[in-house]
């Protein structure tokens, strides 16, 4: 049977509608390309459950850290043109750029950034919700402990492609939304696509966000307040638009006619940097990086992909190289992997592959919730020890890089905290130690006590490495 075979695009159909109903997705698009562009895309389900509208191949969806390859590609562009260089140090563009490690803050490089071995985990609540200014995110990423030894491992990280991005941007006096848009988005014809969730509303045919509620169907949630554009993760583009961007890499790859030359393609394209995947396809040897890219074997097969995903959506995009195929996938549900399975099985399909039971597989390996920052607590002890007053407990804290954290008693005695606008819920475990517990957080707290008796500064594992102190925010006289 072959790819573009009616018959595969209603099995694919099936699929979808199938797999919407076993991850309980309120609405999915899906398209497939070839290197001359758009093959098949449809839209299935509904852009809000609220108001019951239907999804099509043109409705727009957040489609989070798929954003990446988009930021490299614009970086890209401007190593062609002299502006900037893979391998130069970042300081050569940001002076003032520092890390914790002086060794990492004066050699790191955006191909470093890129590949994500910067030496710092991924301490994403210090962007995550927050309104202050992407500049003033990476000024702030000296104070974060790194938990590996710079260029020594893969550690995902948004914020080193922000700080990318800050670093194109003083490269070229232009915003990076203006870099992706005129660069990228104008040549590929993508006419729907957007940097940011900046005026979503106001946009017809956008998807809302939903998470699962407390049965497992799918209820609307608030967009995140931080919605400037941000080179980790803040583009919004429909099924065929994303086609037309997988079309153009798909010749790249090959060395055809692009928004980029051969060789920045490639480099792009290049495998960096080993990886573990979290769930592996049959056949699958190798997990690497590139530059903004997943590389990796696909059941025999070259696969480049990406994976995206931000609270109220996931999203996933793929090409095969050698296949002259892609795949995009977009959804307005989280905690959930349908998009790493539909993928897998539209692959399966379009290739005439054995079929694999891809839900199954990736609902082992799927927590079915969406977590920003989440630790887990000890065994509750037999008798916990009583907390303070709630009065001792309150007050505003800060970090010099994860910023203000406020504390104030509930209506019901206890204690609730304020952070980045996210409202969190301090549930007594023992003594001065709490759970945090919230929309995207759940985690150990402590309020630390000093010599004076008082309570001087409260630690929350904001960033669950293990290698990674909780993240202490000092009491404010």
């Amino acid at each position: 049977m072959s790819p573009r075979d009616p018959a595969v695009f209603e099995q694919i159909g099936d699929d979808v509608r199938r797999m919407m109903a076993e991850w309980a997705v309120p609405g999915v698009a899906v398209s497939i390309a070839g290197e001359d562009g758009l093959i098949w895309a449809e839209g299935f389900g509904t852009r809000s459950v609220s108001a019951g509208t239907a999804v099509d191949a043109d409705t727009l969806f957040a489609i989070g850290s798929c954003t990446k390859a988009f930021t490299t590609a614009a970086i890209a562009l401007e190593v062609e043109r002299g502006r900037l260089r893979w391998d130069a140090p970042v300081r050569s563009v940001l002076p003032d750029f520092a890390l914790a490690d002086p060794l990492a803050t004066e050699h790191i490089s955006l191909r470093d950034m890129a590949m994500h071995r910067s030496g710092l985990p991924r301490h994403d609540m210090v962007w995550y919700n927050a309104t202050v200014s992407q500049d003033e995110i990476v000024r702030r990423l000296r104070y974060l402990q790194p938990s590996a030894l710079f260029r020594s491992e893969f550690q995902y990280s948004n914020l080193m492609y922000m700080a990318a991005g800050r670093a194109l941007e003083v490269a070229t006096g232009r915003s990076w939304s203006d870099a992706v848009s005129d660069g990228i988005f104008a040549p590929l014809g993508m006419a729907r696509s957007r940097t940011s969730a900046l005026g979503i509303e106001s946009v017809a045919n956008h998807a809302d966000p939903h998470s699962p509620g407390p049965d497992r169907e799918p209820q609307p949630v608030a967009l995140y307040a931080s919605r400037d554009p941000r080179p980790s993760g803040s583009i919004y583009a429909s099924a065929r638009d994303l086609a037309a961007w997988l079309s153009a890499w798909i010749r790249m790859a090959d060395g055809g006619a692009g928004f980029l030359s051969g060789a920045q393609a490639r480099e792009v394209l290049a495998p960096q940097i080993l990886y573990r995947s979290e769930v592996a396809a049959p056949g699958t040897h190798v997990d690497a990086y590139g530059l903004g890219w997943s590389v990796a074997s696909y059941r025999g097969y070259l696969r480049v992909s990406h994976g995206g995903g931000v609270r109220g959506f996931i999203s996933g995009v793929s090409f095969l190289p050698e296949e002259r195929l892609a795949v995009a996938i977009v959804t307005n549900g989280d905690g959930h992997s349908l998009p790493g399975a539909l993928g897998n099985a539209v692959y399966d399909r379009l290739l005439g592959l054995d079929a694999v039971d891809w839900t199954a597989r990736f609902q082992a390996a799927s927590e079915h919730a969406f977590r920003m920052a989440q630790a887990p607590l000890p065994p509750p002890p037999a008798q916990p020890a009583p907390a303070r007053p709630a009065a001792d407990y309150v007050g505003a804290y800060v970090h010099p890089a994860y910023g203000d954290l406020t504390v104030d008693e509930g209506s019901d005695g206890g204690l609730v905290a304020t952070f980045h606008g996210l409202s969190l819920e301090f549930v007594h475990f023992d003594g001065d130690r709490f759970r945090a517990s919230g929309a995207v957080v759940d985690t150990p707290v402590e309020f630390r006590v000093g010599a004076s008796g008082r309570v001087e500064a409260v630690a929350v594992r904001l960033e669950p490495h293990p290698a990674v102190d909780a993240i202490a925010f000092a009491r404010v006289p």
